[in-house]
């Protein structure tokens, strides 16, 4: 079912609202979530015919490091996605992904003694894609936009602190699709090109003499697949993703404004993630 422009405004205005006023969400969140919202109403303005859906997902997430320290762990949360018929044979798809949960750390402490915790987390993901129907085949061509990003909560606890991640990549990919009687399937198969990536690491939490470091994640890439399977108003999706990130850019350690001799790198880390989510179409 399509929406009319002004009510397809309203559920966008009031769902925007909504999401800027977390108090999770950094400044420059709020400016990626403006982006989405006015990109996704130009859309609907240019074709009457904007359908959107509505879903929640839940996620085992696990994230490694080439020291070793690990995470382990589940995220859920709601998720939104607009869908465009822009041509005969051409569509566009942006999705918005809110999700939060926890992570079992496996580390060490700055002595070098083990040390675990149960870490809190958010994720938000948004994607744009255009897709291409290539002529007598149930294949089509995919290419976008798609933002990441993870931020590890401070949780209180001895040298724990904040952590943000952010990545920003070029998903280039596949979908083969077949419908057998009312029951569609379909399966994506996607290769992340890098773009850019940040780590924030807010030192300053745990010793308020450290400074809190931004690092700038030159080189990295994700595979993921997906498999859906929809019937009328409803489907359910498998999805997986794999993010493999190389060594930062390595910068000074700096100590009550003093620069120290020590320099600091965020290494190089994988994480993978399986996703199963329902959807409602409208």
């Amino acid at each position: 079912m399509s929406l009319r422009a002004g009510q397809y405004y309203t559920f966008l205005t009031q769902t925007f609202n909504y999401l800027s006023h977390l108090s999770v969400l950094s400044v420059r969140l709020r400016a990626m979530l403006r982006i989405t919202v006015l990109f996704t109403l130009s859309l609907s303005f240019c074709h009457a015919a904007t359908k959107w859906s509505v879903g929640l997902s839940t996620s085992s997430w696990t994230y490694s490091e080439r020291i070793g320290v690990s995470y382990d762990g589940f995220l859920y949360g709601p998720q939104f996605e607009f869908s465009n018929d822009l041509l005969q044979n051409a569509h566009t798809e942006i999705s918005l992904a809110y999700r939060f949960g926890s992570a079992d750390y496996d580390g060490k402490l700055n002595t070098g003694a083990p040390f675990t915790y149960e870490a809190a987390f958010t994720n938000i993901t948004s994607q744009a894609l255009a897709f291409y129907h290539l002529p007598n085949i149930s294949i089509e061509i995919l290419a976008g936009i798609s933002y990441y990003y993870l931020k590890d909560h401070d949780d209180k606890i001895e040298q724990d602190y904040e952590r943000e991640q952010t990545y920003l990549t070029l998903p280039i990919g596949l979908r083969w699709s077949t419908k057998i009687k009312d029951h569609l399937f379909y399966a994506d198969f996607i290769y992340h090109f890098w773009l850019y990536g940040e780590n924030k690491s807010h030192w300053s939490d745990f010793n308020p003499s450290y400074s809190d470091l931004n690092l700038i994640q030159e080189k990295g890439y994700g595979l993921q697949s997906s498999v859906t399977w929809r019937y009328d108003q409803v489907s359910l999706v498998i999805d997986y993703i794999f993010w493999r990130v190389d060594d930062s850019e390595t910068k000074n350690f700096i100590i009550n404004g003093l620069i120290i001799t020590d320099t600091f790198t965020e290494p190089q880390n994988k994480s993978n993630e399986l996703k199963l989510a329902i959807n409602w179409h409208f």
